[in-house]
């Protein structure tokens, strides 16, 4: 008898971990909808990288360092917290 509880509670146990498992899969990239898949072109030329362009043009850089546009990369802040 006692070992029917036993059996009955590990079972139960199981179960419940997996139901867990399951809500708890939000991978690495959080429940944003943003995954792998999503794949979109964003305008390295437009009005938004001349604006970025320009704005590096004022930054001062110490002698033989130079700073320039490398991509523009739209919620690059959420990427660099995550």
């Amino acid at each position: 008898m006692k070992l029917k509880k036993i059996a009955a509670s590990i079972a139960a146990m199981a179960f419940a971990a997996g139901v867990v498992a399951k809500e708890n899969d939000v991978g690495i990239f959080g429940t944003s909808g943003k995954g792998m898949g999503d794949h979109t072109f964003i305008d390295q030329n437009g009005a938004k990288a001349d604006n970025i362009r320009e704005v590096l043009k004022n930054v001062k850089m110490p002698a033989g360092f130079k700073i320039e546009l490398y991509a523009v990369v739209p919620d690059a802040r959420d990427m660099a917290m995550a």
